[in-house]
């Protein structure tokens, strides 16, 4: 059965929308600008989060004002650790303010999906469908979230997130330049290096593992990306950037981390496992004595 069929009744018929069957009419509203489709969801947050797996495969995408990290993938169940070659999720729900589910009109076809906003109306996390998703499972999870059920995100026992990797400690800092991470990401892509990238904004981290295939300038922005993961990144959107060397059994583990200008977490780098560790680390040393030698307008094959 199609999404219509399963939703009965359409508050909005005319607008020819599989996500108005079945949703009360004050959930809907309209943005004539972006010619999209919004419907209101509840806060029952977790719930939501844990069955919109349901969907099938879609591509999750945590985003601040600096970083951008999208994986296509089903989504994953947050605040659960889970195998960084599948990614990784985790989430506050206290700090998510409204949730929308969306249908936005292009001329190149249609768009279906969930965006998530923090208190200050900032979109901070989104799950968009893909050919691969099932929409009329997405369709039924709308209707059941709709915001006609409603639950209080600080009544949600949630446990804190880990920092940094159990039993880790930073044994230093030394500077980094925001302006080396182009250089960074294009040289991995040159020595077909694997690395750990982590995205924060309120409320979610998202995490991926990326060989960055293709290192691309965009305006003021760069795109690094492989078949599943991409990064985008604004060098100038970030206050500082710092080499941390963490104690991990018995290791030193450099992790390239970055913030802000507001000093909120923004965006992590660090090598992908123990096997890749020592080509990071000279990779890192090499960037800080001959930054000359690295090209970040060269794009990778």
């Amino acid at each position: 059965m199609t999404a219509t069929e399963l939703g009965g009744w359409d508050c909005l018929p005319q607008w020819r929308s599989p996500l108005t069957p079945g949703v009360q009419l004050e959930c809907v509203s309209y943005d004539r600008e972006e010619r999209t489709l919004l419907v209101e969801l509840g806060h029952d947050w977790m719930r939501m989060l844990r069955q919109l797996s349901a969907a099938g495969e879609g591509l999750v995408m945590t985003r601040n004002e600096a970083a951008i990290l999208g994986q296509r993938m089903v989504y994953p169940s947050p605040g659960v650790a889970r195998n960084l070659a599948e990614g990784e999720l985790w989430v506050d729900v206290r700090q998510f303010g409204a949730a929308h589910a969306l249908h936005r009109r292009r001329e190149t076809g249609h768009v279906f999906g969930v965006e998530f906003k923090d208190h200050a109306g900032n979109i901070v996390h989104r799950h968009t469908l893909t050919p691969e998703s099932d929409l009329d499972e997405f369709c039924g999870w709308v209707r059941l979230h709709q915001a006609c059920v409603v639950e209080r995100a600080e009544d949600v026992p949630m446990s804190e997130p880990e920092e940094r990797p159990p039993g880790s400690e930073v044994s230093w800092r030394e500077p980094f330049a925001p302006r080396g991470l182009e250089s960074l990401l294009s040289a991995c892509g040159e020595r077909g290096l694997w690395i750990k990238v982590a995205v924060a904004a309120a409320g979610v981290t998202q995490r991926a593992m990326l060989q960055p295939g293709a290192v691309k300038p965009l305006e003021d922005w760069w795109f690094a990306s492989d078949d599943e993961v991409g990064l985008h990144f604004c060098p100038d959107g970030f206050g500082r950037a710092s080499i941390e060397y963490h104690s991990v059994r018995g290791q030193s583990v450099p992790v390239v981390c970055a913030s802000t200008a507001g000093e909120a977490a923004a965006l992590v780098l660090g090598p992908a496992d123990a096997g890749q560790l020592d080509s990071w680390r000279q990779l890192l040393r090499r960037l800080r004595e001959e930054p000359e030698s690295f090209n970040p307008t060269t794009e990778t094959p």
